[in-house]
């Protein structure tokens, strides 16, 4: 009997000819087979992580055999068929002698008769060789496939090594041990970590067999096989993801390979789970179990991982070394995914009730271990099983917590979780509390009716008044008046005559959020003996006094006092911020309130609350406008409409109107009427608006705007409806929105002039009973139009006067063109000269557009030339900068920014802008580009 030898030309056929990225490999097993050619026996050992593409490469590695000539066998191997012995050996010897010819068959079964044993009936299965001496059967089986080499070379395929049986392996290891000279070669495939029952009998046959390791692909090897699941030309960006983000493992690659690089960031899907998931199922069904915890539960402690899958510690942490072994995992500390994609759809394979059970799990076994709060919450969130009293506390104190101020969604979600408990009154009492807290910047609604919920589990007079007042804030600022009165009204019969200094918060609360309510001085003015409102009850009063004009000094004292400690103090009071800070505007704060609606800004983009940020930069606005600083004005109320937009914000809502006003009367005041226009038609460019606060204030606004149109009778109608219903508000207090002059001035347009007069004088007198400098001085402009002649003169040099030093710029600019332009037709075009110039100036500094241009269409003789302008503002030698701020402006100067300024001087940012505001006030500059010139002017 002769051997047939294989050709040497190493003939390869499909598969081994495509097969990617393992060129390297199928060349070693060449060799192997060319060293069978020769006699010489060789055993390659394949090992590789999960999915690398073990089976591929043995698949190609067999047709590159069965080309060269050699006959084959392969066993695929699982867990659960290889409890008997030489169970591996005697599927290869079967597949043999199935597919040769039957004298070969006859001729081995002589062979294996002549050394004591019986061939055919252990191949049936019928009398398998128990009981003999394993080195002799050991010999049997050797000598039987010598038998069969002597008439074709072999070729024995085997995977999953590490399912085989020990005498399997033992019998592999005597083969390679011996170095027989026979034509065979053994190729065998090994999933590293993977779980191994015979792990000796395994390390014995590696350590005689030639180990060769399978990886992933590099990123040439990545780009070609991409090339081919995807049929086109992939992109680099997209090649150097998938190879970054999968490791170059074919099967994390062939299930996500999607059309763009975009699109790999949601490429975890649950037929790649379950891919992986039934790879590992013939492994363990622990792994499978333990993969699936981790995969939900993001990387828990391997602790908690055994608590959740019932493993026991010792169990869990093999588990954990074995997906490590497999590739799966990172290491076996912070037991993390090596490869997100592979967690992601792992996850995607879970039902939402077995991940529910995980998380009840977890939760319960945390919080029996006193695990922190936020660790506990972050489980108990994400499951419906009810988890007790002690968890719902855990979930309240967890909201708590500094990370919810930076994530206020999250606090949100562990309060509205932990209300899914049985919980005691007064437990649940102050969970709907604190979740109407967390709420009141995002969905005004819902804390309302958690608000009102709260009112049925309290009988103290004090928490009674102070949900109601909240309460009745909330539906003030959605627009629900009668709604907030009922509220208050209640409460007042609820806490009853028993408890005064209560009823009178109470009745305080109902003068300030709801219209119609009589003025009761005494009780504002004795709002210091309520201590326990402290801040909040200091913010009613300043917005009370500042909207109906009662108290100035008192209303300012308020608001110092709300806004003593920042705004963080009343922060979960929004309505209440906004009438301290607005009433700090009424007063001409500017600077302070600036600096608070700075910081109500960067709290809100901080914990990412956009209605708040909203509420903030419209302030900014309404500040800017009052100083002449048109630009900032414009962008804060666009920032304001955006950030209302973005969180949804319904355009009858008090936040979107507030920013649209704000919006509007900048963009009038800049002279952009189109635009202006386009604003406004969002809440309601013509027609009847509801009857709400801030919907009079933007009638208000509209009617400033028709007025710039030419549509002076429009414009007469929005301003006399404004008026009369501010008057519900504010009584007869000049501040809110100034309808009076703009009344006035359409009323003088339409030749009315005795009901312009009217009108401007009674503005002029409240207007002094006020004693704000801004009031006072659009009052008197007013009356100067009305009366005309050279009695205007008097009212218009007083409001010129009025304004010197004042932040209100533009209107000091108007005035200050009133002023030139009487002068001049008067005849006094010295002074007239010197007010038009100063008047230019501030106008171009504002970017009052309107203004400019009627100043340069005066006369040319009625202005001094460019270059003889005078500063805006005199420098005063009694103007000091401190020693801090005179670092700042060196620092500025030199061209640092305020990040580069506060790191080399140790302070804040805030700190750094809350300084330069104060050197641009001092100096009379608004900008950082006229700081150099101004230091020097100082300086000299």
């Amino acid at each position: 009997m002769t051997v047939e030898h294989p050709t040497t030309e190493s003939p390869t056929g499909p598969l081994a000819a495509n097969v990617v990225g393992r060129r390297r490999e199928i060349d070693r097993v060449s060799r192997a087979l060319d060293a069978a050619a020769e006699h010489k026996f060789s055993l390659l050992m394949f090992e590789g992580p999960l999915g690398v593409g073990k089976s591929t490469l043995l698949d190609a590695a067999a047709e590159v055999a069965a080309a060269r000539g050699f006959h084959g066998a392969s066993a695929l191997l699982a867990p659960e068929g290889s409890g008997s012995p030489l169970h591996v050996v005697h599927r290869l010897l079967d597949d043999v002698l199935m597919n040769v010819p039957g004298d070969v068959v006859e001729t081995v079964v002589s062979v294996a008769k002549a050394q004591g044993f019986d061939l055919v009936p252990w191949l049936t299965e019928a009398q398998p060789p128990t009981g003999q001496d394993d080195r002799r059967v050991f010999a049997s089986l050797a000598r039987v496939v010598g038998a069969l080499t002597a008439r074709v070379p072999l070729c024995f395929v085997i995977d999953d090594l590490q399912c085989a049986d020990a005498s399997s392996l033992r019998w592999l290891s005597y083969l390679a041990e011996r170095r027989l000279r026979l034509p065979v070669v053994f190729l065998l495939g090994r999933t590293a970590g993977a779980p191994v029952e015979h792990a000796l009998a395994l390390a014995e046959l590696g350590m005689a067999a030639e180990r060769v390791r399978v990886d992933g692909f590099g990123l040439g090897d990545t780009e070609s096989f991409l090339r081919r699941v995807l049929r086109t030309e992939p992109e680099p960006e997209f090649v150097s993801t998938c190879a970054r983000l999968t490791g170059g493992i074919p099967l994390l690659l062939r299930w996500c390979a999607v059309p763009s690089a975009e699109d790999f960031a949601v490429c975890g899907t649950p037929e790649l789970g379950m891919a992986v998931l039934a790879r590992l199922n013939r492994h363990s069904s622990e792994l499978v179990r333990l993969v699936k915890v981790l995969a939900v539960l993001e990387t828990p402690t391997l602790e908690l991982s055994a608590a959740v899958t019932g493993l026991t510690a010792p169990a869990a942490r093999d588990a954990v070394v074995h997906l490590v072994g497999l590739g799966l995992l990172a290491d076996d500390v912070s037991i993390a995914f090596a490869h997100p994609v592979v967690r992601d759809s792992i996850a995607a394979t879970v039902s939402h009730l077995e991940a529910d059970g995980m998380h009840a799990r977890a939760a319960r076994h945390l919080h029996e271990a006193s695990a922190p709060d936020l660790v506990i919450a972050r489980h108990a969130v994400r499951t419906h099983a009810r988890l007790g009293v002690g968890i719902a506390e855990a979930l309240l104190r967890a909201a708590d917590l500094p990370l919810t101020d930076r994530d206020p969604a999250l606090g949100t979600a562990f309060l509205t979780r932990a209300l899914r408990e049985a919980l005691p009154p007064e437990l649940r009492r102050h969970l709907l509390l604190r979740l109407a807290r967390s709420e009141v910047h995002r969905d005004p609604r819902r804390a309302a009716a958690h608000l009102s919920e709260a009112l049925d589990y309290v009988d103290d007079p004090q928490s009674m008044c102070t949900i109601a007042c909240r309460l009745a804030q909330i539906l003030q600022f959605e627009g629900h008046y009668a709604e907030a009165a009922a509220v208050l009204r209640r409460a007042i019969t609820d806490v009853g005559a028993a408890n005064p200094a209560v009823v009178a918060q109470l009745r305080l609360a109902l003068h300030a959020v709801v219209p119609g309510r009589a003025a009761e001085g005494a009780m504002v003015g004795d709002w210091r003996r309520f201590p326990g409102a402290g801040r909040e009850l200091a913010a009613l009063v300043a917005g009370i006094d500042a909207t109906t004009g009662e108290d100035l000094v008192r209303g300012r004292e308020a608001a110092l006092v709300a806004l003593s400690r920042g705004v963080n103090s009343i922060l979960h009071e929004p309505h209440q911020l906004v009438a301290t800070i607005d009433s700090l505007i009424r007063v001409d704060e500017l600077d302070s309130a600036l600096r608070h609606s700075v910081e109500m800004v960067d709290e809100a983009q901080r914990r990412g609350l956009e209605l708040l940020g909203a509420l903030g930069h419209t302030l900014r606005s309404r500040v800017h406008r009052h100083r002449g600083e048109l630009p900032e004005a414009i962008a804060n109320a666009q920032l304001a409409v955006a950030d209302v937009r973005r969180a949804g914000g319904d355009p009858r809502h008090f936040t979107f109107v507030y920013a649209t006003e704000a919006l509007v009367r900048a963009l009038v005041e800049a002279g952009d009427l189109t635009g202006a226009a386009t604003a406004a038609d969002a809440v309601g460019l013509t027609g009847l608006l509801p009857d709400s606060w801030h919907h009079a204030c933007f009638l208000h606004a509209r009617g400033v705007l028709r007025m710039r149109q030419g549509d002076v009778e429009g414009a007469l109608v929005d301003q006399l409806a404004s008026g009369e219903r501010l008057a519900v508000w504010s009584g007869r207090n000049p501040p809110p929105r100034s309808w009076r002059s703009n009344a006035a001035m359409a009323y003088l347009r339409l030749g009315r002039e005795q009901d312009a007069r009217q009108l401007a004088v009674e503005g002029l007198e409240l207007a002094r009973r006020w004693q704000v400098p801004s009031s006072i001085a659009r009052a008197l402009l007013t009356v100067a139009a009305a009366t005309r002649g050279p009695a205007a003169e008097a009212s218009l040099a007083e409001a010129e006067a009025v304004l010197r030093g004042s932040p209100a710029r533009l209107l000091h600019a108007q005035v200050l063109f009133a002023l030139g332009t009487h002068r001049w037709q008067h005849g006094r075009s010295d002074l007239a000269r010197r007010d038009l110039v100063l008047a230019r100036s501030l106008a171009r500094e504002c970017g009052a557009t309107p203004l400019l241009t009627a100043i340069e269409d005066l006369p040319a003789d009625a202005l001094l030339p460019g270059e003889a302008e005078a500063p805006v503002l005199p420098r005063r030698a009694s103007v000091l900068l401190t020693q801090q701020e005179r670092k700042v402006a060196t620092l500025v100067v030199a061209g640092a920014s305020n990040d580069e300024v506060a790191r080399q001087l140790d302070v804040t940012r805030r700190g750094v802008e809350a300084h330069l505001t104060n050197i641009y006030r001092k100096l009379g500059v608004r900008r950082r580009t006229q700081l150099q010139s101004a230091l020097a002017d100082f300086a000299s």
